[in-house]
């Protein structure tokens, strides 16, 4: 009954967050469609890239990161990782292609080595994309540098317009990535269970969206 309840809570929180993404999008970025079809063109690249690219590629960066975002979860929720291991060509039956183990501090003070069970650490791979996340710290400390005057200046042209193109690219694959993931046989979903796992995910995944669009739309704000 409890994770009704808050799942209720997740979704109303989802739909706020999902009115303030529509909000900017429609009064931000429409208007000023020629400054972010650069995001568009950053997408198409990566569907294009995706069609051209061995599958063993993304087999390989898909797991790790993944996992990398289980162990960067693990530091933000400051415990302390002690394994982290990306295999995804390991054929043996029943293996998994990666995971990651942590430590953390019981109330006697005793060190005891766990799996990832921190909901956020489990989670994290599925709503937080690493590359993106960077890029728009990366963005919104040069926007802050530079105040509102970033579209002002003709020389700052290709440096936002390659910016736009790397977040819609590597947001596109997290996208994708993450969706491709997503099934009741995850043993991430284990501890808090699929479907309550879905309503968690969607309201981070609409957190982090509104974000980034947030900064995107920083010098029209």
């Amino acid at each position: 009954m409890k994770k009704y309840f808050l799942g209720a809570i997740w979704i109303v929180l989802s739909l706020f967050l999902a009115f303030g993404i529509i909000n900017m999008v429609w009064n931000i970025m429409i208007p000023h469609w020629n400054q972010y079809i650069w995001l568009v063109l950053g997408v198409f690249k990566f569907f294009i890239v995706a069609m051209f690219t061995k599958n063993d590629t993304f087999v390989f960066i898909d797991t790790f990161m993944h996992e990398f975002s289980h162990l960067l979860f693990t530091y933000i929720t400051r415990l302390k990782p002690t394994v982290f291991i990306v295999n995804p060509f390991d054929k043996e039956k029943d293996k998994p292609s990666g995971y990651v183990y942590y430590t953390y501090k019981e109330k006697s003070h005793k060190s005891v080595v766990k799996s990832a069970r921190n909901h956020l650490v489990d989670l994290a791979p599925y709503f937080f994309s690493t590359t993106t996340f960077f890029i728009m710290i990366f963005y919104g400390l040069f926007l802050i540098n530079t105040h509102h005057t970033i579209f002002e200046h003709q020389h700052f042209a290709f440096f936002n317009g390659a910016i736009m193109v790397a977040v819609g690219f590597t947001y596109a694959y997290h996208l994708v990535s993450s969706i491709s993931q997503i099934n009741p046989k995850q043993s991430d979903f284990d501890e808090l269970g699929y479907g309550y796992s879905k309503v968690v995910i969607l309201f981070f995944h609409l957190l982090f969206l509104f974000g980034y669009i947030w900064i995107l739309s920083f010098p029209y704000l």
